[in-house]
């Protein structure tokens, strides 16, 4: 009787472990909370962090996100740079990002040495939008227009600033500063003549405005380009194909970065290695895929190598737990960015 009594506590046991009461592992730890800073709506950053806040929680991750929305890229990296607490993890663009590693304004002469790589959140080819009506064709044709990047101190206003500083110095430009939820608006009652987009397509405020009005892409002279990526390894050059973005109808030569998400180098190894193994999941990238076609775009980066080659570049390293997942997964990574 006792010997059939235990048989059925062993049974009723491994039930309990298979249906996911019980002894089940996953189940009976409370998943891990992080918060995540990224850009507010009208970003196609704020759309990829919040897909990806989603996907975790329909697989039933051990971690889960808190979103964060309205920290920008130069701030997260400072927060996450001093051990400030709230702020566990961030978006940052690879313009920001070589930027602190090497100590470039506005870090200057302060190289970041706290921040780790985790994966990518996407590629960021730089798009100008302007007003059909504006007379801007190319780069130098924004001068005494009225332009905008997004907000003051964020990744794509000072990378804006510098590009044309550089490329077109007897440019000027009158600059303003806007929430990424304005774009549209403000095109379409003519506070703004040009934007300066950051994102794969199809950009949310770019498909807004072009339901509404006529817009035009501005071309970048080949000249332009050539001096710009001289001294910018953080930047690549991309084609967006004819259609990709609405009212597109020739092929854009344009360079961009690759997206990054960053934590700092304190955050616990298992957190991050649950992270990161979650987004190597197949099923989260097709959950991901269907949230937004941009997501395609940082898949590619990391098949084929380039987000790896980028954090070489930029003088960043992988997160221990994020190389402790991609060694599970099979995953090849230069000895440069390991830690």
């Amino acid at each position: 009787m006792k010997r059939t009594l235990l048989a059925a506590v062993a049974v009723l046991a491994f039930v309990a472990g298979a249906i996911g009461f019980g002894t089940n592992e996953a189940s009976a730890q409370t998943p891990r909370t992080i918060t995540m800073g990224t850009a507010g709506p009208g970003s196609v950053v704020y759309v990829w962090v919040t897909s990806l806040s989603q996907a975790l929680s329909t697989i039933n991750a051990p971690v889960r996100i808190q979103v964060n929305a309205g920290v920008f890229d130069v701030e997260g990296m400072r927060v996450m740079e001093a051990g400030g607490a709230g702020l566990d993890s961030s978006f940052v663009s690879g313009s920001s990002l070589v930027s602190a590693t090497l100590g470039r304004p506005p870090f200057e002469g302060k190289p970041m040495k706290n921040l780790r790589g985790a994966f990518p959140l996407g590629q960021a080819p730089v798009v100008v939008v302007a007003r059909a009506d504006a007379g801007i064709n190319m780069l130098k044709d924004l001068d005494g227009k009225k332009v905008t990047a997004g907000p003051a101190g964020t990744g794509n206003d000072i990378m804006m600033r510098g590009l044309i500083a550089k490329v077109t110095p007897n440019s000027k430009p009158s600059f303003t500063n806007i929430n990424y939820a304005s774009f549209s608006s403000s095109l379409q009652d003519g506070k703004i003549d040009a934007v300066f987009i950051l994102g794969w397509p199809p950009y949310p405020a770019v498909v807004e405005t072009a339901a509404l009005m006529k817009i035009k892409y501005v071309a970048f002279a080949e000249e332009d380009m050539k001096t710009w990526l001289a001294d910018n390894p953080q930047h690549h050059r991309m084609v967006l194909k004819a259609g990709m973005n609405p009212q597109q109808s020739v092929d854009i030569n344009t360079f961009g970065h690759v997206s990054h998400l960053i934590v700092p180098q304190g955050l616990d190894e298992e957190v991050v290695y649950q992270l990161t193994k979650a987004w190597l999941r197949p099923d989260v990238h097709k959950q991901l895929l269907a949230a937004s076609s941009t997501w395609e775009a940082a898949f590619l980066a990391f098949d084929s190598g380039l987000y790896f080659q980028d954090l070489e570049a930029l003088k960043a390293k992988l997160h221990p737990g994020a190389v402790r997942a991609y060694k599970e997964a099979g995953v090849k990574m230069p000895a440069a960015i390991l830690p």
